[in-house]
C-alpha cells in the first residue's frame, strides 16, 4: 500500500502489560505506520482458559496502540508452538498487506534465529525430528538434539530454545518460510521481566511477565498490577472486574473438565491432536482417578510429554477438538477491532486477502460448511468459557459480537 508500513504481531495479550506497550512503541520507532494483531481467543498456547474476554482483550490492545486484531482460532490458540505460530501466521499472510511479522526475542538475533529455523525446516523434511520422537524424548529435546547434530553451537541452542520468545520466533520464521511467504521476520530485543521470571524495571517502566500478572489478579491483588499495565488497559480489567466477567474462574471449569474427561473412551482420545504413542490409554486411565486437574496433569506427565503438551491436551478433549482442524491453515480472517489505521488496513484487504473477513455473526452464513465447523466450534467454545466468569453468562456471545469499532 502506498504510504503505508505495515507490521504483523502474534500475541495473547492475557493481560496486555507495559511489556507488550513497549514493544509496540518499538515496532512504531522502527518506522511501521500501521500494526496488525493476531490474537488468541478465550483459550491460550499454555492450555489454559484466557484471564478476560477476547473482546476486552482486543478492546486494551487498540486502545493502547494496535491497530487491527485478529482472531487466532481456538484449535490454533491452544496448539503446539508450531502450529499456533502457522496458524497465526497464516492469518497475516492471507491478509495480503502485511510487510513485516515482528516480535519480541530475548537474544534479539534475527540471523541466529533464521538460522535455527532453517536447520529445523530441513530436520523436518529429513525425519529428523519425527526420529528423534520415536526415541522418545521430549519435543524441546528433540529439536536440541537435532540442532546440535546440524552443529550449531550450543550456546546459540541455548540461547534460542531456553527462551519462550525465541523458541516461537523460530517457529514464526519456519511458518513463513512454509508458506511461502513474502513477509520478512524483525526481531525486537526483549526488555524487562522474562516471559515467566519475576518483575523488574526497564528505564522507569515497571514490566512484569503476564504468568505473574494472572497470578497477582487472580489472588485477588488487582491493585497491584496496575503499575504493570498501561492505564488504558488496567481500566478495561477494572471495568470486566467490576461486571463480573474477569477474571475467569478456574474452580468453576475444573469439574466441567474432568467430567467432560470422564465420558470419553481411549479411542476418543486417540482423536485428539498431539495424541500418540498410547498416550491415550494414559489419559484415559488418569482422567477415571483424577480428582483435580493438577491431580491429572501429573498423573499423565512422563519425561516425553511436557505439562505444557499434556494441558492443551486436555484443554482440546474438553473442546472436542480433534486433529482435522489443523491440517491445514484457518479457513477465515476474524477481526475483533480496529481503529482509522484498522479500517485502512481492512480496506486494502477486501482487495488482496486471500481468505473471507468476517466481523459478526451474520457474516459466518457465507462461509464454506469447513470454515462454519471453525466458526460453530468457536462459538460452542465461548459459551463453555462463560460458565467459568465470576457471574455465569448464557449462551449466545458469538452470535451477538461485533467488531469494536474505535475509528472516528
Amino acid at each position: 500500500m502506498n504510504g503505508i508500513k505495515t507490521a504483523g504481531i502474534i500475541a495473547e495479550f492475557n493481560p496486555f502489560h507495559n511489556g507488550h506497550e513497549l514493544l509496540i512503541k518499538k515496532v512504531r520507532e522502527a518506522g511501521f505506520s500501521h500494526i496488525a494483531v493476531v490474537m488468541s481467543g478465550n483459550f491460550t498456547q499454555r492450555g489454559e482458559p484466557a484471564l478476560m474476554l477476547k473482546s476486552a482483550r482486543a478492546r486494551a490492545a487498540l486502545l493502547c496502540g494496535a491497530d487491527l486484531v485478529l482472531e487466532l482460532p481456538t484449535p490454533f490458540a491452544v496448539s503446539s508452538a508450531e502450529k499456533f505460530a502457522y496458524g497465526a501466521a497464516g492469518i497475516l499472510n492471507a491478509l495480503g498487506c502485511v510487510d513485516s511479522l515482528c516480535f519480541g526475542s530475548e537474544c534479539g538475533d534475527i540471523e541466529l534465529l533464521k538460522h535455527c529455523a532453517e536447520k529445523l525446516n530441513e530436520a523436518d523434511t529429513a525425519g529428523e525430528l519425527s526420529d528423534e520422537l520415536k526415541r522418545g524424548v521430549s519435543y524441546p529435546k528433540a529439536r536440541a538434539n537435532v540442532l546440535a547434530r546440524a552443529n550449531v553451537p550450543r550456546n546459540d541452542i541455548a540461547a534460542v530454545l531456553d527462551n519462550p520468545n525465541d523458541t516461537l520466533a523460530v517457529e514464526y520464521i519456519k511458518a513463513l518460510k512454509n508458506l511461502d511467504s513474502s513477509i520478512t521476520p524483525f526481531a525486537v530485543k526483549r526488555m524487562g521481566a522474562r516471559h515467566d521470571g519475576a518483575p523488574s524495571l526497564y528505564g522507569d517502566t515497571p514490566i512484569s511477565s503476564a504468568s505473574a500478572l494472572r497470578s497477582i489478579i487472580t489472588a485477588g491483588n488487582v491493585w497491584r498490577a496496575k503499575k504493570y499495565m498501561p492505564s488504558r488497559a488496567f481500566m478495561v480489567l477494572a471495568e470486566e472486574i467490576a461486571n463480573l466477567r474477569a477474571p475467569f474462574q478456574v474452580p468453576l471449569a475444573e469439574p466441567l473438565i474432568l467430567a467432560k474427561l470422564r465420558t470419553m473412551s481411549a479411542d476418543d482420545f486417540i482423536r485428539i491432536t498431539d495424541v500418540s504413542e498410547g498416550l491415550e490409554n494414559r489419559i484415559y486411565k488418569a482422567s477415571r482417578m483424577a480428582c483435580s486437574l493438577n491431580e491429572l496433569y501429573f498423573a499423565i506427565k512422563s519425561k516425553r510429554y511436557t505439562l505444557a503438551r499434556i494441558r492443551r491436551i486436555v484443554l482440546r478433549a474438553f473442546l472436542d477438538i480433534d486433529s482435522s482442524y489443523t491440517r491445514s491453515g484457518p479457513p477465515y480472517i476474524r477481526v475483533l477491532g480496529f481503529n482509522n489505521r484498522g479500517r485502512e488496513l481492512l480496506k486494502a484487504a477486501k482487495k488482496s486477502a486471500a481468505l473471507p473477513i468476517i466481523s459478526r455473526f451474520a457474516d459466518a452464513a457465507k462461509l464454506s460448511p469447513e470454515a462454519r465447523r471453525f466458526y460453530d466450534l468457536e462459538c460452542k467454545a465461548t459459551d463453555l468459557y462463560m460458565l467459568c466468569v465470576p457471574k455465569i453468562q448464557p449462551c449466545g456471545f458469538e452470535q451477538k459480537f461485533t467488531a469494536i469499532n474505535l475509528s472516528s
